[in-house]
């Protein structure tokens, strides 16, 4: 009896977490742009790397997987904060693609990346600066980001 129950409330607890993941989606998955969220790149990488050599700026690559609660999690709340928009859309050339196909694929295999959400900064000459796995609050990422421009400098310095 005991065995039924437990099995009901993991079966009923997963049942919420999916659930709960389907509500945090946005109507747009690869792209988020306007006041107060990331601006996400809708051009294709070569460009992307291109506007980063032009403008001297990293790239940041937001990874992420469709079924993925987490990176649906970040998309509404960390991509969609004031600050953490006001920080990256000044400082990168930011971009969102789908790990599971096309240059999203390429990149989660040529960099041997198997978590979601991947986070990269990557620079004009497509080399892999920083990477990080999974959730990251607004917090975490405008301290990440600081920490990536402020090693970025002292490259650029030398």
């Amino acid at each position: 009896m005991i065995s039924k129950v437990a099995s009901f409330s993991l079966l009923a607890g997963a049942a919420l977490v999916v659930l709960a993941s389907f509500r945090l989606q946005p109507s747009n998955e690869t792209t988020l742009s306007g006041a107060g969220k990331i601006e996400f790149q809708e051009e294709n990488w070569d460009a992307a790397l291109a506007k980063a050599k032009k403008e001297n700026k990293l790239i940041f690559v937001d990874l992420y997987a469709t079924w993925c609660a987490p990176c649906k999690m970040m998309k509404v709340q960390t991509f969609g904060n004031q600050e953490v928009a006001d920080l990256f859309n000044e400082n990168f050339i930011n971009v969102a693609l789908n790990g599971e196909k096309g240059k999203g694929l390429e990149l989660m295999d040529k960099y041997k990346l198997r978590a979601y959400p991947s986070l990269l900064f990557i620079d004009s000459e497509d080399k892999v600066l920083v990477h990080t796995e999974g959730f990251h609050n607004a917090t975490q990422l405008i301290y990440l980001g600081q920490q990536v421009l402020a090693i970025s400098e002292k490259k650029i310095l030398k």
